[in-house]
Parts: structure tokens; sequence; C-alpha cells
């Protein structure tokens, strides 16, 4: 959480997509749902990161396999 903090500190030559997909898809495969909708909120809504299909795929998968298909189905539909 803390290196989040220093996010936008950094230079980045790259797409950030990928990053956050990445962060989100972990959090999904223990089960954290929570974690992956802070991630999502602190790097798409307050730092800026363009979510790619991935990230957005990550995000819904982070929420089918913590039983919340309802969510999952909103986040696909937001995509």
């Amino acid at each position: 959480d803390e290196l989040l903090e220093d996010f936008n500190s950094v230079e980045w030559d790259v797409d950030k997509g990928p990053l956050l997909g990445g962060l989100v898809n972990h959090a999904g495969r223990h089960g954290n749902w929570r974690r992956a909708d802070m991630l999502w909120d602190r790097l798409v809504n307050q730092l800026g990161v363009e979510p790619d299909k991935v990230a957005y795929c990550a995000l819904a998968k982070a929420h089918m396999l913590s039983g919340r298909p309802h969510v999952s189905a909103c986040t696909i539909e937001d995509m």
C-alpha cells in the first residue's frame, strides 16, 4: 500500500493497465474481493490508470471467485 502512495511520482514509459490487471488478479486468486476493489479504486479512480480488457476481466474474476457473480456481471457490463 505504501508503494501505491508513490505511484504517480514515478515516470512510467509503459502502459499501466497490465500492472492493474496483475494486482487485481492476485487479490482475486486469494478470494479477496475487497482488496481487488480497493486497488481498482486507488489506481483507476484516484490515480487515473486506464483499465484494459484484461484488468476488467481480472476484477470480474475476483468477484466471481469470491461468490459475487452479480458484481462480476456488472463489471463486465461496465467494460
